[in-house]
């Protein structure tokens, strides 16, 4: 069963409320792309599997980003072949974080000394999956206009499988399942030691996820939870930021 069309209507309009009232722009996670938006990817086989963050309508001096995406299912568990963490069955080795741009029409958004950093980890209170993402760099100035790469995400599915996952780990089971992967927060940090939060550029998919895994989870696969169960933004400063590249 799929959200109903009163929920769907709803979500829409929340998203679209908060594009229309951003004046700092909007966070994008697309699969192979940087636009147009391509919410959605489904297992195809073994393989490795890219997600891009990108920014657009974003127009003030900035001196970095500061992004954390989360990824959930809605069977009560976490699959395995999502556990790209250090103690997951992936491990840390198999998931690989460029800030390289997409394509010439999506360049990427960094200045001069650039520097960027990233940690995956699993959050076995609420059972979902934790990525950080931070970049750093001197003053930069984007156009409005231009869309900007923020960072690729690149998972490696290569031994990801359908069903259990075996005793030596050589196979990561559960990759059938649906996955939501939404932004806890996406923001840019300004000169002068702020950070401007970003909304979502795009609708919520299916129920509550800015991009999604095999269609993503309906209502009654997550069962009471919503989306803000699982954010856990939280408001820092440009100096705490800068203080992880010192």
């Amino acid at each position: 069963m799929r959200p109903t069309p009163i929920l769907l209507s709803f979500l829409l309009v929340v998203s679209l409320a908060d594009i229309a009232h951003s004046q700092n722009g909007c966070a994008r996670l697309s699969w192979d792309s940087c636009d147009p938006w391509n919410w959605n990817a489904n297992f195809a086989g073994p393989g490795v599997y890219t997600l891009v963050e990108s920014m657009y309508g974003v127009s003030a001096p900035n001196v970095g980003t500061d992004t954390q995406i989360r990824i959930w299912t809605g069977n009560g568990t976490f699959p395995d072949a999502w556990r790209f963490d250090n103690g997951g069955c992936q491990g840390g080795g198999r998931l690989l974080v460029s800030t390289n741009a997409w394509n010439v029409s999506c360049p990427a958004m960094t200045g001069t000394n650039p520097s960027s950093s990233s940690q995956f980890t699993y959050d076995a209170g609420t059972r979902t999956e934790v990525l950080r993402l931070q970049t750093s760099y001197d003053s930069f100035t984007p156009a409005a206009g231009t869309r900007y790469t923020i960072f690729q995400m690149h998972f490696d599915h290569s031994r990801s499988a359908i069903g259990p996952t075996t005793p030596d780990h050589s196979v990561c089971g559960g990759i059938e399942y649906c996955e939501e992967l939404l932004f806890d927060f996406a923001k840019v940090l300004t000169p002068d030691g702020q950070s401007i939060s970003l909304p979502g550029c795009d609708p919520y998919t299916q129920y509550c996820g800015n991009a999604s895994w095999n269609e993503g989870c309906s209502p009654d696969d997550v069962g009471p939870l919503l989306c803000g169960d699982f954010v856990r933004a939280q408001s820092s400063t440009w100096g705490r930021v800068k203080s992880l590249y010192r």
